[in-house]
């Protein structure tokens, strides 16, 4: 997944978020998810790095997993 994000004024104007099936699939096999959970899953996180949140740190990353939870628990 890689996340494309054109912002004025840190506000993301355009988002453009491209996502290789193929190795969604291989994460869902291993996570035991769906194609579908794991794509949604994959487009959150890309939406979140649009957003500003960054996973490159524990504490970043741990932000970044309680963000995922909460918007696909609202989601799915």
């Amino acid at each position: 997944m890689i996340t494309f994000a054109s912002t004025r004024k840190r506000i993301p104007r355009e988002i453009d978020i491209a996502i290789s099936l193929d190795q969604a699939a291989r994460q869902a096999n291993a996570r035991g998810l769906r194609l579908f959970e794991e794509t949604a899953l994959l487009m959150c996180h890309g939406l979140l790095h649009a957003g500003g949140l960054d996973d490159r740190t524990e504490k970043g990353w741990l932000a970044m997993r309680q963000a995922e939870f909460a918007s696909l628990a609202k989601t799915l």
